[in-house]
């Protein structure tokens, strides 16, 4: 007698299929400032680094059986590129440049995924009022020309003044836009600027505030009348004194909120098979 077999549910999964999921996740809702070059000044940028090109000696990596019984000191290693002088390689580097104010212009991946990775140094150039521009393939040109593959170039400051003064006379046409810019606030004379100010200082752009004093805020609203301080008094044994003049809401089209947008992830995407022992 055979035996009887289970019966396969519909919606079941097979092993090793990625189950389809969907994530909310919160987003700034001001739109991000990406000055992505054309194929014009792509062409330009490309010249330009080209003439920096380093001679990169090729090395055909041995065969392990060959030097296997060879001391690790004896085997033969890559010969040593030479860097050039004033460029900066990776995020990181250029990030501290930026923001120590050692670097003149910078140049970013424009394929990078996520962008979320350099969000971040493009808004520290913009506040530094230093050209940061996207280049298509900065990768391969990067790693034919310096032997290094990197995200992000940057051009330190008194260095290399032809790729600058091109990266800096390219970012004029790409300069942020008032609108891109979320609102601020200062805290030395507590006013709001506005999306509607035609005289915005963008160079002068700083996404953050500082406090100037222990005793005031740094982030203050639209209303500029300060509210006087009430102590709430007991005015009986069960209740509590409020305050009687209730401060209106403010205006919320002024300050923009968060986005929620949902995202999913690839079930069909390619896996690396387990190596087998």
């Amino acid at each position: 007698m055979e035996a009887q077999k289970l019966k396969k549910k519909k919606n079941a999964i097979s092993k090793g299929k990625l189950k389809k999921t969907i994530k909310n996740v919160i987003s700034r809702p001001d739109p991000v400032f990406w000055p992505a070059v054309t194929e014009a000044e792509e062409t330009i940028l490309q010249n330009a680094l080209e003439k920096l090109r380093v001679h990169i000696p090729e090395f055909k990596k041995p065969h392990w059986n060959d030097i296997k019984l060879l001391p690790k000191k004896e085997r033969p290693q890559p010969q040593h590129i030479q860097k050039v002088e004033g460029l900066l390689f990776g995020i990181s580097e250029c990030y501290y440049a930026v923001k120590t104010q050692n670097c003149s212009a910078v140049i970013i991946e424009a394929n990078v995924n996520p962008q979320t990775i350099v969000h971040p140094i493009i808004e520290a150039c913009v506040s530094s009022n230093i050209s940061v521009l996207c280049l298509n393939d900065l990768r391969e040109y990067s790693l034919t020309y310096f032997g290094v593959k990197t995200t992000c170039l940057g051009i330190k400051k008194d260095y290399l003044q032809d790729l600058s003064d091109k990266i800096c006379e390219t970012f004029k046409n790409y300069k942020p836009n008032k609108k891109s810019m979320p609102i601020r606030t200062t805290c030395s004379s507590f006013a709001v600027i506005k999306e509607e100010d035609s005289q915005m200082d963008i160079e002068a752009y700083c996404p953050y505030v500082y406090r100037s004093d222990k005793k005031t805020r740094a982030f203050v609203t639209n209303d500029t009348q300060q509210v006087t301080k009430v102590t709430s008094q007991f005015t009986g044994q069960h209740f509590i004194k409020l305050q009687d003049n209730i401060k209106p809401e403010n205006d919320r089209k002024a300050y923009m909120r968060m986005m929620v947008k949902k995202i999913s992830n690839n079930p069909n995407r390619v896996t690396k098979a387990k190596h087998k022992s």
